[in-house]
């Protein structure tokens, strides 16, 4: 039996986990040679340095706006890769549609368009869709305060640690894209209508579907890139969303949490998760030091008649089950491979492929020039300079194209306004 004058038991200090390895994998561009993507590869299910091929590639199929494969050659004619865990290494990602060979980078998040609803998205994704019930939800009549206190209370342990400790309410879409997700009814899509916001809430990014909790630690985590929710398959082949660890950055979190179950709210929608591994995809965009694309002003910012400036960038024309894509300017991720060009513009396309992808505009698209040229929207007064997808590009691209040719002291053409002489 202990005594008052038994000294108290001292436990060990706390010693620095080594860091993991971390191996890259890039994925380029198979026209251009450049990257677009660059990830952290790290040990899986034993094996070292693997990596998700599904993630890889969808991951690829978000920023270039169109559905594809990978290959190790730039040839599409090369194998593809069809194993379910890819190697470190460069890859080359192929368009499905031999039409979108050469296609342009999308390298920000205000400039993509999320998907039309749950039915829009890719494997496992869609099939991951939830019904939803009325217990998922608090009173229509909560306030922003009392939401977050719901969230919580519902919750109760981090998402990613489980710690019960110094839980707090945070957002699964940040901040910054508050416009953004209300100009896509964010929430509309994710539930297909079957719910609307609290009377109390305006924006879609406070509604509790797109609220978990989680400690600072693992929030900043999560905000920094470092991981994301992604579904993966367990020993009896169903899926469950996981702190997948995605950046080429080595950390001591990564041994202790990549691949960890998370603790996700029954009420979240595998839809509002993808948004969150779309935020992250675009951080992993690497950086470009000598951008080949002004970052246009985004499409969507017209409808709410408000200047965005160089914060987001050109609405999109690709398809497939990932949702459209435009051209942006670099956004922000490090990478240790070598430098290289990362962004494509329709600069660097010919003419041909340029009238090749207006034959493609998205019929929305074509509405907006049309009702801006009727006077019906008040456009932004730099919408025409910055705009990378309109109605004639094939036959402006087609000019400059002719005049680079007619005028030998012209290497290259620049933004639409400008030459490079020799």
């Amino acid at each position: 039996m202990a005594t008052r004058t038994d000294p108290e038991t001292i436990k060990p200090k706390i010693r620095p986990l080594t860091k993991e390895k971390v191996k890259a994998l890039g994925v380029y561009h198979p026209t251009h040679n450049c990257r677009i993507l660059v990830f952290g590869c790290r040990t899986q299910r034993g094996t070292s340095m693997m990596m998700s091929r599904m993630l890889v590639q969808q991951a690829a199929a978000i920023v270039a706006g169109t559905d594809g494969f990978l290959s190790k050659s730039k040839d599409r004619g090369g194998t593809p890769e069809t194993d379910a865990l890819i190697p470190a290494g460069k890859y080359f990602f192929h368009a499905a549609n031999p039409t979108f060979a050469n296609y342009a980078i999308c390298a920000d998040f205000n400039a993509w368009v999320p998907p039309e609803g749950p039915d829009q998205l890719p494997e496992p994704w869609k099939s991951l869709t939830k019904t939803y019930n009325e217990l998922d939800i608090p009173p229509l009549s909560c306030g922003s305060s009392q939401v977050t206190h719901w969230v919580k209370e519902q919750d109760k342990i981090c998402l990613l640690t489980g710690d019960e400790d110094l839980v707090e309410c945070q957002h699964f879409v940040p901040q910054e894209h508050a416009v953004w997700a209300d100009h896509f009814h964010l929430i509309e899509r994710a539930t297909q209508n079957i719910y609307t916001l609290p009377n109390n809430i305006s924006r879609a990014i406070d509604d509790v579907r797109c609220l978990g909790s989680m400690n600072p630690y693992a929030h900043r985590l999560m905000d920094t890139g470092l991981y994301c929710p992604f579904p993966v398959p367990d020993a009896a082949g169903a899926y469950t969303f996981v702190a997948y660890y995605v950046a080429y950055v080595a950390s001591t979190s990564g041994l202790k949490h990549h691949l960890r179950d998370l603790n996700t709210p029954t009420r979240i929608s595998p839809y509002i998760l993808f948004v969150r591994f779309a935020w992250t995809v675009f951080k992993l965009v690497p950086q470009n030091n000598e951008a080949v694309a002004r970052k246009p002003v985004p499409l969507w910012a017209l409808n709410i008649n408000e200047q965005i400036g160089d914060a987001g960038s050109g609405a999109g024309t690709g398809g497939g089950e990932i949702g459209g894509a435009g051209i942006g300017g670099a956004s922000g991720a490090s990478g240790h491979e070598e430098d290289a060009p990362s962004m494509v513009s329709d600069n660097s396309m010919s003419a041909d492929d340029i009238e090749r992808r207006e034959l493609n505009l998205d019929s929305r698209l074509l509405q907006l020039f049309s009702d801006i040229e009727a006077g019906k929207i008040n456009s932004p007064a730099l919408f025409y300079e910055y705009a990378i997808d309109y109605p004639g590009m094939g036959r402006i691209a087609r000019l400059r194209e002719e005049y680079v040719k007619e005028h030998p002291q012209v290497f290259s053409t620049g933004d639409p306004t400008t030459l490079r002489l020799v």
